[in-house]
């Protein structure tokens, strides 16, 4: 969440950041002070950026979009791109987020944004831009280590794939399901993982101490697929687990 340094964007956008990371809305005054800064911000794409943070962090998806749109719309800026990535997985827009990182694949030049990526397509299956992951991983000349987990996560996702056979509409009717429930439950999905033991599943880790919230949202999931037909012939499962056990 950054942009050039020493400016009032630069200056908003620090601020806003612990509130992004530690999942916190802003109180209405905090919100409208930022608001009116932001809006005061002479250069139109750090304004749109810097607005596109505020709306995430408060969780407005629409305006979000918006402005991210707005700023990325006049001129390509990978902070801003990143910025936009991170936002729509705090708000649980995976659809978006794919799409965007989609459109966008051939400028992902770091392995924080390939990262967010295969992650996203993790949660899809999408086995096709997981190898193009790959590659580009070894184009850019990322770590070993990098290309590596990048690897291992492709061939997840294909053993996943393979072992559950389900279509590309049940899995996104799923990723649907536990969006709308990380939603309800002011939730953030910071890491996810592909298991194969007892058939495929996706894991989303989810950064709270709270027992009862992942309980709860839990068994609002067997419900939700439980209530979709659709889902019947699915072998994909997914679950709510603390995001400490869960790594890339």
């Amino acid at each position: 969440m950054k942009a050039k340094p020493a400016t009032k964007a630069f200056d908003i956008q620090t601020k806003l950041t612990p509130y992004l990371y530690s999942n916190k809305e802003l109180s209405e005054f905090e919100f409208k002070m930022y608001e009116r800064e932001a809006n005061s911000i002479p250069d139109y794409i750090q304004k749109n950026n810097t607005l596109g943070l505020l709306y995430g962090v408060q969780k407005n998806d629409a305006l979000m979009e918006l402005h991210f749109e707005s700023a990325l719309s006049c001129a390509f800026d990978l902070d801003i791109l990143s910025n936009y990535a991170v936002l729509l997985n705090h708000c649980s827009l995976f659809k978006k987020q794919k799409q965007v990182l989609f459109d966008y694949r051939e400028y992902l030049n770091t392995p924080a944004l390939l990262k967010l990526l295969l992650n996203v397509v993790s949660i899809y299956l999408d086995s096709n831009m997981a190898e193009f992951i790959c590659k580009k991983a070894v184009e850019i000349k990322c770590d070993g280590f990098f290309i590596n987990a990048f690897c291992v996560r492709q061939m997840q996702i294909l053993e996943v794939r393979k072992m559950t056979n389900c279509s590309d509409a049940q899995i996104a009717l799923l990723v649907d399901i536990c969006s709308s429930i990380l939603k309800k439950y002011n939730q953030v999905c910071d890491s996810l993982e592909l298991e194969t033991v007892a058939g495929g599943h996706s894991v989303f880790g989810i950064a709270t101490d709270s027992v009862d919230i992942l309980v709860d949202m839990n068994f609002e999931l067997a419900d939700r697929v439980s209530e979709a037909p659709e889902l019947d012939s699915c072998k994909l499962t997914a679950v709510f687990r603390p995001s400490k056990r869960v790594e890339l």
